[in-house]
């Protein structure tokens, strides 16, 4: 696989003036590669989000849930099991509980229910607790038979959503979901969290319109953005400036001590001071951690630690999502190594990659896919058994293959191979019979052979250029890590040619050095690497501060090219 390097273009008159009006030169380079024209772009308050009543649905549904509040009636948000699902229901529940709500939540059995609003997870539902109404959150868009047994039951249902929408949609008393069709919301990039932080904002307001309540009275939503925050960077969708104005409000909170216990509290358990927050920080760190809950066990463990109202309960619980997360990956090391095995025996020629051990664990597949498909560069998907004949798989795909869009395609031309599937188009699950495990690898291996030219696809790295050795310091990287990078909006990372210095191998899998930078030597890094690089060479690097809190730079090497 070729390493394909490019520096991003940007505009040198914007450069200028973000230089003029107060930015550091090299951020001021950063910012435009990255669209941004002012410094107004950039520090752009609460107050400039895109209003709530511009997306479709949401009007509808903040009436219906209003009257459902007033007539006291039972109210169930149904989640998913992952940190952006976690995130969004501990908003919902802790908004509408302020509201006046009857409110609970509910997380459908990953391997006896499946994903979302199925029938399963209706049944499952009912026969705990009988709402009178069910709200989803970061899923529902694709369950069609699921609202269709809740209205048998006459159950209402409102769904929240963000991923794409099929050719048939829900027959749900409202829908929100930004991407759904004749929806005109400027942002098409919310998390499924932020969608419900607006659904919530709308609620708010909806009642303050009818006098129920008063600006006086209102229960205030900021200290909600936390949530936000942690719940849309780590379900990695595009940081728009709708997304960065809501991440920054709340990575805000998490740096001035005012988010929730919980979130606190798994600062403290991963040995991280909140104080210096960043988003890599929530992205591995803090999501990992919440996520585990989802993968091994229930996601109620997450929900909760986020939902505690006391520092003792909320650490208790975040010791727990700690626990998991550390037999996570031990797990996960297993499966990866098994799955590499596999990928051995896959031909260099075939175009996608489709593993599947009965043995898998449901909740790690879609992070054995991740590594597979950085691995070999090809869409790859994981499948585990989940019982009575079925097969869940979680698939990852490269940057030039729109997944969602492949499983859009084989459902059409390949009826009911897939039974069920849903997702973006770099990541997205599916279920299927066993016994169409061979004719779906088939269609897959079609269906992408026609979406791409070349086997393999080369990896192409956009830098932000080089730096000058006395360019790299603490001034520099406290305002990189302050920032708010996510996807579309990625953290900065440079290309320098290094000699290389004092080569240490770290439990066999990682390499630190020290790089030499003209008159100038800095600490570095680079993980999953086993084999010495040559020296000198080209790094592809991410600037950090020091290991262990020193106050010095270092750098993470992401990549090396031999001279």
């Amino acid at each position: 696989m070729s390493l394909i390097i490019q520096e991003r273009p940007f505009d040198h008159q914007v450069v200028r003036n973000l230089i003029n009006s107060g930015l550091n030169p090299i951020l001021a380079r950063i910012f435009a590669a990255r669209g941004i024209e002012t410094n107004e772009d950039i520090q752009e308050s609460f107050n400039n989000l895109i209003p709530p009543f511009s997306m479709k649905g949401i009007a509808q549904a903040a009436e219906i849930i209003t009257h459902a509040i007033l007539r006291k009636e039972k109210i169930i948000i149904l989640s998913d099991y992952d940190c952006d699902g976690a995130t969004g229901c501990a908003l919902g529940h802790e908004a509408l509980y302020k509201l006046g709500a009857d409110i609970g939540y509910f997380i459908p059995d990953r391997i006896t229910m499946g994903y979302g609003l199925s029938p399963k997870a209706v049944e499952a539902l009912t026969e705990k607790s009988r709402p009178d109404w069910i709200i989803t959150v970061d899923n529902g868009i694709s369950s069609i038979d699921g609202t269709r047994y809740a209205k048998e039951k006459n159950i209402g249902v409102i769904i929240t959503d963000h991923h794409l929408a099929g050719n048939e949609l829900p027959e749900a008393d409202a829908i929100i979901n930004p991407n759904q069709p004749g929806c005109y919301f400027p942002s098409k990039y919310l998390s499924g969290v932020g969608v419900m932080f607006y659904f919530m904002l709308a609620v708010r307001q909806y009642m303050r319109d009818q006098k129920i309540l008063s600006i006086e009275s209102q229960p205030n939503f900021a200290h909600l953005l936390d949530l936000v925050a942690i719940g849309t960077i780590a379900d990695m969708v595009p940081l728009d400036r709708n997304n960065r104005i809501l991440v920054r409000e709340g990575m805000n909170r998490i740096r001035r001590g005012v988010a929730h216990p919980g979130v606190i509290a798994l600062f403290k358990v991963a040995r991280k001071d909140y104080r210096n927050a960043t988003t890599h920080d929530i992205s591995f760190l803090i999501a990992p951690r919440i996520n585990a809950a989802g993968r091994l066990s229930d996601m109620k463990a997450g929900i909760n630690c986020l939902l505690a109202s006391s520092e003792t309960e909320a650490y208790d619980l975040a010791k727990i999502l700690n626990s998991f997360n550390n037999k996570r990956r031990v797990m996960e090391v297993a499966m990866r190594d098994q799955a590499m095995s596999k990928l051995a025996d896959i031909p260099i020629d075939k175009k996608t990659v489709v593993l599947y051990d009965s043995n898998w664990h449901p909740g790690l597949v879609g992070l054995v896919a991740s590594r597979i498909k950085d691995a070999s560069q090809r869409p790859t998907i994981a499948f585990s058994n989940c019982g009575d004949g079925l097969l869940r798989g979680s698939g990852r795909s490269t940057s030039t293959i729109n997944l969602k869009k492949v499983f859009d395609i084989i459902d059409s031309h390949y009826p009911k191979v897939i039974l069920q599937y849903g997702g973006h188009s770099s990541a997205a699950g599916l279920t299927l019979d066993e016994k169409n495990l061979s004719d779906f690898m088939g269609a897959f291996e079609q269906v992408v052979n026609q979406e791409i030219k070349n086997a393999i696809i080369s990896e192409e790295v956009f830098t932000d250029g080089s730096l000058n050795p006395n360019d790299i310091n603490m001034g520099l990287i406290d305002e990189i890590e302050g920032t708010v990078w996510g996807k579309d909006f990625s953290e900065p990372v440079f290309c320098n040619q290094f000699e290389i210095k004092n080569i240490k191998i770290i439990h066999s899998k990682h390499i630190s050095f020290r790089i030499k930078h003209g008159a100038y030597t800095f600490p570095a890094m680079q993980w999953n690497r086993k084999t010495i690089p040559d020296s000198p060479g080209r790094a592809i690097y991410q600037l950090k501060s020091g290991r262990f809190g020193q106050r010095e730079p270092s750098l993470i090497i992401t990549a090396w090219e031999n001279d």
